[in-house]
């Protein structure tokens, strides 16, 4: 016996649902920005930023900008350690002054939970629990995420910060200043240096 047309329909339709719940679930201009953000070709953010270890219970904060252009990232820091980080082609880099350092990234997802939420906010709240509450909103973690919760904090229509807490204690705050989309960024910005 052949299963009704309709089912098949309202499979497809449970199917594509959750992007237009996501919109309808959101306030309008919280909609609106993430779409923005999701369709730039580029980015770019000033941010400050604090991380608090859960073990020694520390907090280390540091100032920066921080870029994005086809799925790749680069953050530069500035304050007591001046460091820039490049994430291309599936590969990390440390730069400080004249040394380039290779990264060793781990298959943990946390490695992009960050990136995620700043470049792909849509992707990443569809495949997760959601909750709007005042001008936040709550994100839960997944059974393989490194992430136990998450918060994204909108003032004005605009995503001002993001808070994670890790399974493992630590906490990391990003605070952000003033985000563009759209700029010519170059290509430069994101090739790895050749070390002197």
């Amino acid at each position: 016996m052949n299963p009704p047309r309709g089912l098949f329909f309202l499979a497809l339709l449970i199917f594509f649902l959750p992007f237009d719940l996501l919109s309808e679930t959101l306030p309008p201009s919280w909609a609106k920005y993430l779409e923005r953000v999701e369709r730039a070709s580029t980015l770019e953010l000033r941010f400050f930023q604090s991380y608090r270890s859960g073990i020694e219970k520390e907090s280390v904060e540091e100032s920066g900008r921080a870029y994005y252009r086809q799925g790749s990232w680069r953050w530069d820091y500035k304050g007591l350690e001046t460091r820039s980080y490049l994430l291309t082609e599936g590969k990390a880099y440390q730069i400080e002054g004249d040394e380039v350092e290779e990264l060793e990234l781990s298959e943990e997802s946390f490695n992009r939970t960050i990136l995620d939420m700043i470049s792909r906010p849509r992707e990443f709240l569809n495949s997760r629990r959601f909750r709007v509450k005042g001008n936040i909103l709550e994100v839960d973690g997944e059974k393989n995420d490194e992430f136990e919760r998450g918060e994204l904090r909108f003032q004005g229509g605009e995503l001002r910060e993001l808070s994670i807490a890790l399974k493992n204690g630590d906490r990391i705050k990003l605070r952000i200043d003033k985000l563009t989309v759209d700029l010519p960024l170059s290509k430069s910005l994101f090739q790895i240096p050749q070390e002197t």
